[in-house]
């Protein structure tokens, strides 16, 4: 009898063993699914950062090139930027506005304009002088007069110094330049501004 009892604890505590191991088992499996998981997670989160990133970079570079873009359109004001960039257009915008026609040149808005006419200025700010597309980034170039007069004048020379060989009569003018770019595939939009001082 006393047999039979401790084989009965024996076979028991080998059972409590096995049950024991199987919980362990268990659990480490339950961990490891978990590290797992969450290895998986962070790499397809860490992707979709870094194809963002990727992306607000690539807009970003199509946008400060509209800015390039715009800035050498104003200095070549008088030349057609066909000739000087592949693909690239300049639009008539309508001035009319600005007491100019409804189809008007850049180098005629440049010249004749009246930076301080606000309505002309809202106007322009509404059309894009320059629109291109780099991939699947469209960017258009907004360019607003705001500023223009002799270089004559009390702080006159100093704040816009004149090409050198001129004479300070030459005319200063002052413009800002709008880039604003959009990525078609996700929709997102950036903008960028600068001032650019030409000196005639």
């Amino acid at each position: 009898m006393e047999k039979n009892r401790d084989c009965f604890r024996f076979s028991k505590l080998k059972l409590n063993r096995k049950g024991f191991a199987l919980v362990t088992v268990l659990v480490f499996a339950a961990a490891m699914l978990i590290l797992g998981s969450s290895v998986y997670y962070f790499m397809i989160q860490g992707t979709k950062f870094s194809g963002t990133v990727k992306r607000y970079n690539s807009l970003k570079e199509a946008t400060e090139g509209g800015i390039d873009l715009g800035i050498e359109v104003v200095k070549n004001y008088d030349n057609d930027p066909g000739s000087m960039f592949s693909g690239i257009s300049l639009n008539n915008v309508d001035a009319s506005d600005c007491g100019l026609g409804s189809s008007t040149a850049l180098d005629e808005y440049i010249i004749q304009a009246d930076p301080n006419d606000t309505n002309c200025a809202n106007s322009i700010s509404s059309q894009a002088w320059v629109e291109f597309n780099s991939g699947d980034y469209e960017v258009d170039v907004y360019i607003v007069k705001v500023l223009q007069g002799p270089l004559t004048g009390v702080g006159g020379a100093a704040a816009f110094p004149a090409k050198s060989g001129s004479n300070v009569s030459n005319y200063k003018y002052l413009f800002k330049i709008t880039a604003q770019g959009k990525d078609e595939s996700t929709g997102s939009t950036m903008i960028t501004e600068s001032l650019y001082r030409l000196v005639i």
